[in-house]
């Protein structure tokens, strides 16, 4: 499988930042959409 696009450069250049100053990156898979807002949310009062 190949990739076809690619991010802009300026876009690869904050992710690199992002991964080289986090020790965690944290992801989360949300299956049903009600638990989407809601879940954001909480995470937004949290940060």
């Amino acid at each position: 499988m190949t990739i076809e696009k690619q991010l802009p450069s300026t876009r690869t250049t904050e992710l690199d930042s992002i991964c080289l100053k986090a020790e965690v990156i944290p992801v989360l898979a949300i299956e049903r959409l009600e638990d989407a807002v809601p879940l954001g949310r909480a995470w937004w009062r949290v940060a």
